[in-house]
């Protein structure tokens, strides 16, 4: 229910629409095992994702794990994670091709822009070496 919760409140607000009580179900979600749960997802799906999306959903964890984030951003980093991790998408791929890669951006890029100045050096370091040990020797 609370991953439902989260998608509606993702699309909802990249929507404009008012998003509130939805948020307000949000507050004794145990955050740090839906965290533990993305960081499964992420890397069971990171080759086939990419170093480019991988780094951004980390950074994205990163900020969701800190206690200082707020419910609606992690309501939203939460959304966002499970819907590209998702096989299930607005546009599949397997239908739209290139088409079918960009609502997965659009939602990546609308979750990252809310977020980002939330990243600190000490999340890009830790997203860096996760990367190494992911990806490597594909990253210098």
């Amino acid at each position: 229910m609370i991953l439902l919760i989260c998608l509606t409140i993702l699309v909802w607000s990249i929507l404009g629409r008012p998003v509130g009580k939805l948020v307000g179900r949000l507050g004794s979600v145990d955050w740090k095992r839906y965290a533990d749960n993305a960081w499964r997802w992420m890397r069971d799906k990171a080759g086939h994702l990419g170093i480019a999306v991988v780094r951004k959903m980390l950074l994205l964890w990163y900020v969701l794990k800190d206690d200082s984030t707020s419910l609606l951003d992690r309501a939203l980093i939460l959304g966002s994670i499970v819907y590209i991790v998702s096989p299930m998408d607005l546009l599949p791929r397997a239908a739209f091709h290139l088409l079918g890669i960009c609502d997965d951006a659009v939602v990546l890029a609308y979750v990252y822009n809310k977020v980002k100045g939330k990243i600190t050096p000490e999340m890009e370091a830790e997203a860096e070496a996760t990367l190494r040990q992911w990806f490597n020797p594909a990253i210098a």
